[in-house]
C-alpha cells in the first residue's frame, strides 16, 4: 500500500514539520493547510509532504509553512526506496508500478482516503506496542502497556480518540521531571485490536472499589497484554470478590473502620506475640494477609463502605483461630495480670512494625513503689516473655523500663531513691 510505504519514510528521519513555539501564530496558520483529518497526524504529514513536493522542495516555500525542505527531500528518497523493494518483492506490484511511473499523479494520501480505515489498521499493526489509552476526555495524559504513561503533543489532530497508537515516543527533561511525549498518533478502534491481536487479548470480570461513590463495581476489563482498552460495568457482584474489595479498600485507607478498634488491635497483637513466642502452637499469623482475610469474611456479600463500617468485626476476627486456641491464647497472653495488692492490671500489647524495627511485645504502666511487692518479674507466655514494665513516679511520670524487675531494684533503684524520696516525701521509698 503506497500509504504504509509514505508513512514508513516520514517516520525514517528527523520531523519534517517545524517545531511550533508560542508566538508562532503564522505558522500556526499555515500548518492548518494540511491538517483535513483528525483520525491520524500522518495525513498531516502526507499532505505536508505533498505540499514540498509540488513545490519542488523550495526552501522558501517550505520555509513559510513550517516544514523542513531537506527533510521532505530525503522523505522523497527513502518513499522511491519503499516501493522499488515492494515491487521487486511482488508486494502491490500494481499500485507500486503505478507510483514508480508517476509518483506526481498517483497520491498516497487519496489513495488511503479511498481505503477508508486500511492505513490506521496498518499502523496500528506496526505501533502495537505503543497503543496508548487516554485518562479521560478532559487531558493528554495516557496510559501505555507495562505500566507506561505518556502525554500526547498538544500539535497532535488526534485530540478527540480514546485510543490510538504513537508511532513517535520520546523523553523530554522538564524543570522538575522527565515527561514521555507522544506524537505521529493515529486514532484506531478498539474492534481492531481484539480482531488482529487476538492471543493478546484478554477478558475478566473484575470487582473494583470506587472511591467517589465508596461502592464496589463489578467490571469486565478488557485488555490487550496488561492495558485496559475497555470496561463494562455489570448488573451482579460476587459476594466474595465484593466483600474482598472492600477490605482492601480498607486495608489502603480509603474509608474508615471504626469497629477495627482497639481491642480488636489488641487480639491480633497477642495472637502475633504467641506465635512469635510459642511458633509450635502454629498460631495463624494477624499479618497484612490474615487482617484481609478477616476483614473480607466480615464483608461477605456487602457493597459500599457505609455497610462496612457497621459490621462487627470481632466474629470474622475469631474464627481466623481454631476454639482450642482461642482459649489458650486467654492463658498464654492474658489481657491482664494479678498484681500483689490484688487488683488486676492491663497488659498492652504492641505488634511487629516494619518501618520501626520493632517485635511483638508487651508492656505495663506501674508506679514504681508499687512494684516492691514483687518477688518476680512478671512473664507470659508460659514464662518465655517478659512484660516490659515502664516504672513511673507517684505523679505518673515515666521514669525508666525494665525487663528486670528484682536486677532493676538492686542495681538501678538505689541511683532513683534519694530524689525520689525528696520530690515525693509521702511515700515509704525502700
Amino acid at each position: 500500500m503506497p500509504a504504509a510505504a509514505l508513512c514508513a519514510a516520514l517516520v525514517s528521519g528527523r520531523d519534517l514539520l517545524m517545531r511550533l513555539g508560542r508566538d508562532d501564530g503564522h505558522l500556526a496558520e499555515a500548518r492548518e493547510l494540511f491538517e483535513g483529518s483528525a483520525v491520524s497526524d500522518f495525513y498531516t504529514l502526507m499532505r505536508a509532504y505533498e505540499f514540498a513536493k509540488e513545490r519542488g522542495f523550495s526552501v522558501e516555500a517550505c520555509r513559510r509553512h513550517g516544514l523542513h525542505a531537506q527533510t521532505a527531500r530525503q522523505v522523497e528518497q527513502t518513499f522511491a526506496q519503499i516501493c522499488q523493494v515492494a515491487a521487486r518483492e511482488g508486494l502491490g506490484e500494481d499500485q507500486t508500478r503505478k507510483l514508480e511511473q508517476d509518483t506526481g499523479t498517483s497520491s498516497p494520501v487519496r489513495q488511503s482516503a479511498s481505503a477508508d480505515d486500511a492505513l490506521p489498521r496498518c499502523l496500528l499493526a506496526g505501533f502495537a506496542d505503543q497503543l496508548c489509552v487516554r485518562r479521560d476526555t478532559g487531558t493528554l495524559e495516557c496510559e501505555m502497556t507495562e505500566g507506561r504513561h505518556g502525554t500526547l503533543m498538544r500539535e497532535s489532530v488526534v485530540q478527540e480518540a480514546p485510543l490510538f497508537v504513537a508511532a513517535s515516543v520520546r523523553e523530554v527533561s522538564g524543570r522538575t521531571a522527565t515527561m514521555t511525549l507522544l506524537g505521529q498518533a493515529t486514532a484506531v478502534r478498539r474492534e481492531w485490536v481484539e480482531e488482529m491481536f487476538p492471543s493478546q487479548i484478554n477478558a475478566r470480570i473484575e470487582h473494583l472499589f470506587d472511591r467517589t461513590h465508596k461502592r464496589v463495581a463489578a467490571v469486565k476489563l478488557v485488555r490487550f497484554q496488561d492495558l485496559v482498552i475497555h470496561h463494562e460495568h455489570q448488573r451482579d457482584v460476587d459476594p466474595e470478590a465484593a466483600g474482598r474489595c472492600l477490605a482492601e479498600a480498607a486495608r489502603k485507607g480509603w474509608f474508615e473502620l471504626p469497629l477495627f478498634n482497639h481491642a480488636l488491635k489488641q487480639l491480633a497483637a497477642r495472637v502475633n506475640l504467641v506465635g512469635a513466642a510459642l511458633p509450635e502452637l502454629e498460631f495463624p499469623a494477624f499479618d497484612n494477609d490474615g487482617v484481609l482475610a478477616c476483614l473480607a469474611r466480615a464483608f461477605r456479600g456487602i457493597t459500599t463502605a457505609k455497610e462496612a463500617q457497621a459490621t462487627h468485626l470481632t466474629g470474622a476476627f475469631h474464627q481466623h483461630l481454631a476454639k482450642e486456641q482461642l482459649v489458650w491464647l486467654d492463658e498464654l497472653a492474658p489481657v491482664s495480670i494479678a498484681w500483689p495488692d490484688g487488683r488486676q492490671l492491663k497488659l498492652l500489647y504492641s505488634d511487629r512494625d516494619a518501618n520501626a524495627g520493632t517485635e511483638p511485645g508487651v508492656e505495663l504502666q506501674v508506679k514504681l513503689h508499687e512494684c516492691f511487692a514483687l518477688q518476680t518479674h512478671p512473664r507470659i507466655c508460659e514464662g518465655r516473655v517478659p512484660v516490659k514494665l515502664w516504672l513511673c513516679a507517684p505523679d505518673g511520670k515515666r521514669l525508666e523500663p525494665t525487663l528486670d524487675w528484682p536486677a532493676f531494684r538492686l542495681n538501678q533503684y538505689p541511683k532513683l531513691r534519694s530524689a525520689l524520696a525528696k520530690k515525693h516525701p509521702g511515700i515509704t521509698w525502700r
